[in-house]
């Protein structure tokens, strides 16, 4: 309180504390470049335009605002604001019009770039076609997609990625330049030429004469494949891969074999143990462009080891007497396996074991013994799974060990 004669200060109250309850929240809190924002605020003071300022992080002037109020003159409420085309951090400020005080700032929002760019064929011959497939484009009519040489910023070539469609994903078609290097597909936005994504490099050379063949052209998992080449540069890490069929030669290889400067000559793969259609490729200094394909070799799919018959039969009665041997007959040709030795013809009544032998011809396993049968008595012959292996690749035995059981016939 003052004294009007003299401005003199005659008493003073107790203080009074008067703070800004406000609050500003911005959701959702990742976005990609161009989608929607909303800030949901309240505690604004309720003047015409108090407003909301979008704000990289440790930065002082807004990107974008929006009047809180416009002509409602509410303390509380939401706009909407458009995601940065740049990703990064970002906070939404929100202030007082009749002086600019700082009322409330909200929560980070993260704005990501969720574009991508793939070109194919990796390696092409100067004038072919080459086809680039994007996504995450933010739809504007005149976003697009350059052709550049790598390592240079003037685009050779460019296709608007959406022409009137609008659309966020599709392909485009180019055509490989005449002069040979390497060159990448670089999508841009338009309405600031932001950078948004880029291709893996594509190879572009003059045809070379190389060959490439793979024999036998069907085979089984495990089987040995014979690569013949000729035509290679002679680098010292040029490289023949194995790769299945449709796979992009910019994935990880099944195998792959250096040529240690050799031009021609000859190399071994081991087929796969899953069945498909395969091929091989040639690269020039460590899968840095494919200059050559070989034909396409089938990898057929092997059936379990099975018994498909036997004589006797399994479970058969009245065998005779002076039966010396039983034959196994399998669903592939077999060779004797570890455990051959270890087959046994057991009497289940009298719990005698007889000494047996086995031999084996194309798909069948002979099993003899010694000593006689007995009569109206109850047999079993069991078979180790590792009694026989496949023939073909030795590695393949029945799933199980196997019992074939008779009964022998009264005199």
């Amino acid at each position: 309180m003052y004294n009007t004669a003299n401005n003199a200060l005659t008493a003073t109250s107790n203080r009074i504390e008067v703070s800004l309850d406000a609050v500003l929240s911005a959701s959702p809190a990742i976005v990609n470049r161009g989608e929607t924002i909303t800030v949901t605020y309240s505690g604004s003071l309720g003047n015409y335009q108090d407003w909301i300022g979008l704000y990289r992080l440790g930065t002082a002037d807004p990107l974008d605002y929006e009047s809180c109020n416009e002509e409602l003159y509410t303390k509380s409420g939401s706009v909407t604001f458009t995601a940065p085309l740049n990703s990064g951090l970002y906070e939404f400020r929100m202030y007082n019009t009749a002086n600019n005080l700082l009322v409330a700032t909200s929560g980070q929002v993260e704005v990501k770039l969720e574009g991508t760019v793939s070109a194919s064929p990796s390696t092409v011959r100067p004038g072919e076609v080459i086809t680039v497939t994007y996504s995450g484009s933010l739809g504007n009519y005149q976003d697009w997609i350059g052709l550049y040489r790598l390592g240079t910023t003037d685009p050779l070539d460019y296709e608007s990625c959406n022409e009137e469609l609008y659309t966020k994903s599709g392909a485009k078609t180019f055509t490989a330049p005449q002069t040979t290097g390497q060159y990448e597909f670089r999508m841009y936005t338009a309405a600031n030429n932001t950078f948004v994504a880029k291709s893996d490099p594509v190879n572009v050379r003059q045809p070379m004469n190389t060959t490439v063949t793979a024999a036998p052209t069907t085979l089984y998992p495990g089987d040995k494949i014979t690569v013949t080449y000729s035509g290679a540069p002679g680098n010292k890490y040029d490289s023949i891969a194995m790769y299945q069929a449709g796979t992009l030669s910019n994935a990880d290889p099944i195998a792959e074999i250096y040529l240690k400067k050799k031009k021609s000559g000859k190399l071994t793969f081991t087929a796969p143990e899953e069945a498909g259609l395969y091929e091989f490729r040639m690269f020039e200094q460590d899968q840095d462009s494919e200059i050559g394909t070989s034909n396409a070799v089938t990898v057929t799919a092997v059936a379990a080891l099975e018994i498909t018959q036997s004589n006797p039969e399994d479970g058969a009665e009245g065998v005779p007497l002076t039966t010396k041997e039983i034959t196994v007959t399998f669903n592939e040709p077999i060779k004797k396996g570890e455990d051959i030795k270890k087959i046994t013809l057991t009497c289940e009544d009298e719990e005698i074991t007889y000494k047996t032998s086995a031999s084996v011809k194309k798909n069948v396993l002979t099993v003899k013994w010694k000593g006689k049968l007995i009569e109206g008595a109850d047999y079993t012959l069991c078979i180790p799974a590792n009694a026989v292996t496949d023939a073909r690749t030795k590695k393949r035995s029945l799933a199980g060990d196997e019992e074939i059981t008779f009964t022998t016939a009264l005199e």
